[in-house]
């Protein structure tokens, strides 16, 4: 055989093999939905302990966050970034005839990435952060401001922003309470009084939203706090900080509000919920049940032998936790 032909015949092959491989680990990497059925993906509910939510389907070897379910667990967003570089995709899914479908792009956020979501207690709103252009004009917003769609069904309205009064400067991570009032970070520079980052809520007044208020010093510190969920009938707020004491970048904390309307001494939530690296994005379902949120800590990766271990969930990367919501009990400080 002539050294072309067989060189031809090498390279044919060696391309077949390449070809094929390629199309395994296409089918390796597809995630299967099929069987994923029932509200929450229909997934055995977690304990009193936080866990990997869909470790490998959800939670996987990339970095996801920001999980928040519809008010009947039919419908997730949620966010993760993967490739190189790396790039961040906003993804919903939803439940229907029995059976979820795979992770779609969510179809509002165009050229302009969006984070933070969480749901309005009635359901009807996504709530999110953004710099989409608050006109025509293609030219991002300098300012993050905050964000509202509605949504109907598996469909989703334009979205709209939240007017002056909330987007008068970097404004982030909103949670809404049933009375419409608007819980979100405030980040500004340069610190005007040592803070870079506080939380603030802005009441909603005869259809109008009042000058945002910074919550209470028992909430708020002279360091970052950030991320607030606040439960529906304010009783409780989740929140995120970076101060003394920590275990590391950043720590849930939870402060419990009394019937006269003031908030608890925040407590950390304790190296149950909390690691050396980092945690963030809590959100409570509308229905109550399960509290999740997003951790960067390492679960699976053997001390000296990481490399095994790269590619799952819980190697470092933001994977997302969820947890039976009885667990935020425990720190409920006792009735006086």
């Amino acid at each position: 055989m002539k050294l072309e032909s067989f060189l031809y015949v090498i390279l044919t092959n060696l391309w077949l093999a390449a070809a094929a491989l390629a199309e395994d680990l296409a089918e390796t990497d597809k995630q299967d939905f099929t069987g994923f059925s029932g509200p929450y993906l229909g997934l055995e509910p977690p304990g009193l302990e936080p866990e990997l939510f869909a470790p490998g389907i959800i939670s996987t070897a990339d970095s996801e966050g920001c999980a928040v379910f519809s008010e009947d667990g039919r419908s997730l967003v949620f966010t993760r970034f993967s490739g190189e570089p790396l790039q961040r995709y906003n993804f919903v899914m939803h439940e229907q005839h029995g059976q979820w479908s795979e992770p779609q792009a969510l179809p509002f956020t165009g050229d302009f990435p969006i984070a933070d979501f969480t749901y309005s207690p009635d359901g009807k709103y996504l709530l999110f952060t953004s710099r989409q252009p608050l006109d025509n004009n293609s030219k991002k917003n300098e300012k993050r401001g905050i964000w509202s769609v509605e949504k109907t069904g598996f469909e989703w309205a334009k979205p709209v922003p939240f007017g002056d009064v909330i987007n008068r400067r970097d404004a982030l991570y909103p949670s809404m309470t049933r009375d419409g009032s608007l819980y979100f970070m405030d980040w500004y520079y340069p610190p005007d009084d040592g803070h870079s980052t506080d939380i603030y809520v802005s009441r909603l007044l005869d259809g109008e939203y009042t000058e945002p208020e910074r919550v209470s010093d028992k909430v708020n510190s002279e360091f970052h706090d950030f991320d607030a969920f606040v439960a529906p009938d304010e009783s409780y707020m989740i929140f995120c900080s970076i101060r003394p004491g920590d275990l590391g970048n950043g720590d849930l904390y939870i402060s419990f509000r009394d019937e006269n309307g003031s908030w608890s001494e925040a407590i950390n939530m304790g190296p149950e919920f909390n690691s050396p690296a980092g945690e963030n994005r809590p959100f409570v379902t509308l229905d109550g049940r399960y509290f999740f949120f997003t951790s960067n800590k390492e679960v699976n990766l053997e001390p000296g032998d990481p490399a095994d271990l790269q590619n799952l969930p819980g190697n470092g990367s933001r994977d997302i936790y969820w947890v039976d919501a009885a667990a935020l009990e425990q720190f409920r400080p006792e009735p006086d």
